[in-house]
């Protein structure tokens, strides 16, 4: 078996992606039904990269747990309790009327639950990653591709009728078909379309803190405009159109700095390679 090729231009429509999420949450919004729209569009863009980008076919049962942990839950994991302590002390009072009224203890339930909402609510991607994932790895052990592509359709099409919020499940039934169209990609479309290369070290260093970044990113981009807002003496959401890009890219580098040194921190917790690729 030959190694994976790598195709830098799934990096680069990755880092696309991440800008475009820290363009998206700062104000001013589009119109609502706009927003809808381009929200859709951007998180199905995610959902779909990840299924360009998933490997399953080669792990056991144990080793895919074990990936999932240390590549989603453990950082999200990490993410999350350092927001919980943030929101406590000193987040919450400058947050909604939501969060103030809120008991101590909530954020933990919605953890328990996988429903992040009052401390790293964009921690909603990854609850619902690991279980289109999870699924994806059950169904694609036992059938072709071709059969998950089928129930993937299915579950899209009765999205309207899920109604589960625990795991977001009500979220995965509707981008399922997006992470299964990605792997169709993988598998069908990759090399024929797009060339193999070399990474770009600085665009891998920014897609492997992807998952801190998403954590992050709303909690920076508040605490801009929390600050520019004080400053300019005038409420952002009203700013004019170029503001909006300005507290988008503060946001973006500092969200990827502090991402960075975040990351850096979890790759000290000790961890085996998995998959032991054959030449």
């Amino acid at each position: 078996m030959t190694k994976t090729a790598y195709y830098p231009f799934i990096d680069k429509l990755w880092l696309f992606s991440i800008i475009y999420i820290v363009w998206f949450h700062t104000p001013p919004r589009f119109e609502a039904g706009t927003d809808n729209i381009i929200w859709y569009i951007g998180v199905a863009l995610f959902f779909f990269i990840s299924g360009s980008l998933f490997h399953s076919d080669r792990l056991t049962a144990k080793d895919f747990v074990a990936r999932q942990f240390h590549r989603l839950t453990l950082p999200s994991l990490v993410c999350y309790m350092a927001f919980y302590l943030l929101w406590v002390f000193f987040g919450r009072y400058h947050a909604s009327v939501e969060d103030l009224e809120a008991q101590w203890y909530d954020p933990l339930t919605e953890l328990v639950t996988g429903q992040p909402n009052l401390v790293a609510a964009p921690l909603w991607f990854i609850v619902t990653l690991l279980v289109i994932q999870g699924t994806t790895y059950i169904i694609r052990k036992k059938l072709p591709l071709s059969v998950l592509l089928l129930i993937s359709v299915c579950i899209t099409a009765f999205s309207s009728f899920i109604d589960i919020n625990y795991f977001n499940i009500h979220f995965a039934s509707v981008f399922f078909i997006w992470h299964t169209l990605g792997i169709c990609f993988q598998h069908y479309l990759l090399p024929h379309v797009l060339t193999p290369g070399t990474p770009v070290k600085w665009i891998t260093r920014i897609k492997a803190a992807g998952v801190p970044i998403l954590a992050f990113q709303n909690y920076v981009i508040g605490c801009v405009k929390i600050l520019l807002s004080a400053l300019c003496a005038y409420d952002l959401t009203t700013a004019p159109l170029y503001a909006k890009f300005v507290v988008a890219a503060i946001a973006f580098v500092i969200t990827t700095v502090t991402a960075l040194v975040a990351n850096e921190a979890i790759k000290k917790i000790p961890y085996q390679p998995i998959i032991q690729k054959k030449n």
